[in-house]
C-alpha cells in the first residue's frame, strides 16, 4: 500500500541521484529505510517510476486492452487501428475526467 505522502525533497533528490545506477524497486526501498519520517518507511516502485518519468517529462505508457471483437467491428466500419486506439485513448481520458483525476 503506498503511502499517499508527497516525496520530501530529501527524497526527490536521492531519487535524481541514484535513477539509472539502481532500480526503482531499490530506490523506493532505499527511500524507506533512509527517510522513514517522510514516508512512514514505505516507497512504492510505481511511485519512484511516475517521479522519474515527471521529471524527465514523459508520460506514462499504458496498455489498453480492448477485445478482439470490438476492433473487429470498428474496422468492419471502416476503422484504422490508429482511429481505434484514439478512441480509446478518449475514453481513458474522458474516465479520468469523470473521476476528477485529470
Amino acid at each position: 500500500m503506498a503511502s499517499g505522502q508527497p516525496f520530501s525533497e530529501d527524497e526527490k533528490q536521492f531519487i535524481r541521484d541514484n535513477s539509472g545506477k539502481m532500480s526503482n524497486g531499490m530506490i523506493a526501498q532505499e527511500l524507506g529505510k533512509r527517510f522513514p519520517q517522510d514516508n512512514n518507511g514505505y516507497r512504492s516502485w510505481r511511485s519512484v517510476r511516475s517521479f522519474v518519468y515527471r521529471e524527465a517529462g514523459k508520460s506514462l505508457t499504458l496498455t489498453i486492452r480492448v477485445r478482439a471483437e470490438t476492433v473487429q467491428k470498428a474496422r468492419t466500419a471502416g476503422l484504422t487501428m490508429e482511429e481505434i486506439l484514439q478512441v480509446a485513448r478518449e475514453a481513458v481520458e474522458h474516465q479520468l475526467k469523470q473521476a476528477g483525476k485529470f
